[in-house]
């Protein structure tokens, strides 16, 4: 199901805004993962900078076809991320711990209504790239 277009703009709003700092953002986010979430830390390899540069490909794309999440499946595949590769207890953990960095990189600049937005983006996706199958 594709997110509502209200909710993908404010989204990829919230990616315009920490784009710049996407590298220092995917190391973030793979800290609190490995603390809230270690064993799908570790099945991502998100120690290594090539697995951080693929989530940051993916997160790219998955911003970018909001409008459009049933396409995006196949895109989100051939960068590794498959159906039935997280437990749906993981992707809650992936989608806070995304919350968290947004959160640290953009204080006050992240709304509630974005927060919300992203949340909501974040959810469509992992329902339906991740836990789909």
């Amino acid at each position: 199901a594709a997110v509502g277009a209200d909710d993908a703009a404010l989204a990829r709003r919230v990616h315009a805004l920490l784009e710049p700092h996407a590298e220092e953002a995917a190391a973030v986010f793979a800290d609190r993962l490995r603390m809230t979430a270690p064993a799908l830390h570790d099945r991502l390899m998100l120690g290594e900078p090539a697995a951080r540069r693929r989530l940051l490909a993916a997160v790219g794309l998955a911003v970018r076809g909001l409008d459009r999440v049933d396409e995006l499946v196949a895109a989100l595949a051939r960068l590794g991320v498959r159906a039935g590769a997280a437990t749906p207890q993981e992707c809650r953990h992936a989608l806070e711990a995304a919350t968290w960095t947004l959160q640290r990189g953009l204080g006050d600049r992240l709304t509630p209504e974005m927060r919300r937005a992203w949340e909501a983006a974040g959810r469509a996706v992992l329902r339906a790239a991740v836990l789909r199958g």
